[in-house]
């Protein structure tokens, strides 16, 4: 397996779908891969990859407003106004 940012969608490991994450993957040899399901998750690495999803989710809604998505909000650093300079 090879560690690459790809779209969660479909992942065997309970990662919210929609993001962009690390995925342990396998090349199929053709240009195309799939995620490995047999990687092993122990409690350490599953609070570490919770971290960073809670945190991609949190980026997320922060620039939801420009990626089209209604009712996002920014969590971080408790930012409520996300919007570009003359944006509004």
């Amino acid at each position: 397996c090879f560690s690459s940012g790809v779209c969660t969608d479909g992942n065997p490991y309970g990662i919210a779908e929609g993001i962009n994450f690390s995925m342990p993957l396998r090349s199929k040899g053709d240009g195309d891969y799939e995620i490995c399901n047999d990687f092993i998750v122990d409690d350490w690495l599953r609070e570490k990859i919770a971290a960073s999803e809670q945190e991609l989710l949190n980026e997320r809604g922060c620039v939801s407003h420009l990626i089209g998505v209604e009712g996002g909000s920014c969590a971080i650093r408790g930012q409520e106004d996300t919007t570009v300079p003359g944006e509004a």
